[in-house]
């Protein structure tokens, strides 16, 4: 009798620690999966439902595509539109949608100032890479009313025409300040935009 309990005891005690290393391995593991922000709900290979809200944004802009001889400076404003809410990329926390809006700038010259109007339709593919940060890439066509000195340059393509066709590509990014409010970039043709994002 005395035996078995010795035995129990022993056992007992053998058991209680390699019980108790289970958690703090397991801790340990969690710990490194929330380290990696692409695993974390929102991240990059968080392919489960997610909320994706209409977008609304104000941007300033420098239109390099659209010098013609002289300094353009724009604003303008996108509507982001999500039509394919999961994306298209299986794993992967990606969506697809429009962004629709218009491009107001003004060409500063020696001979006088150009006015243009663009109004831009432009597929937009996004990869949300964790719950704060996504890049994009776009490829649009759109309208383009130029006036003024916008008419001076005849060099080549449409450039002449005070109706024309426009086309757009772009890289960018968007960044999540604060809840409801998320910073915004891009690159590509005609030019730099960089402003302001609001869900709705």
């Amino acid at each position: 009798m005395r035996r078995s309990a010795l035995l129990v005891a022993l056992f007992a005690s053998l058991s209680v620690p390699a019980f108790a290393e289970e958690p703090a391995a397991s801790t340990s593991q969690t710990a490194a999966e929330t380290g990696n922000a692409f695993k974390q709900p929102g991240g990059m290979f968080d392919a489960s439902e997610q909320p994706r809200p209409f977008l609304i944004g104000a941007f300033l802009e420098f239109p390099y595509g659209y010098w013609y001889g002289g300094f353009p400076l724009a604003v303008g404003g996108r509507f982001y539109i999500p039509l394919v809410k999961q994306g298209f990329v299986p794993n992967l926390n990606d969506e697809f949608g429009l962004d629709v809006g218009v491009d107001l700038a003004l060409l500063f010259t020696y001979w006088g100032v150009g006015f243009l109007i663009d109004i831009p339709v432009e597929a937009m593919w996004k990869l949300n890479l964790t719950s704060k940060f996504s890049a994009y890439a776009k490829l649009g066509v759109g309208l383009g009313i130029r006036l003024g000195n916008y008419l001076g340059y005849c060099g080549y393509g449409f450039g002449c025409w005070p109706v024309t066709p426009t086309f757009y590509g772009s890289v960018g990014a968007i960044y999540k300040l604060a809840d409801g409010l998320w910073l915004r970039g891009e690159l590509g043709y005609p030019g730099i935009k960089i402003g302001l994002t609001f869900p709705l």
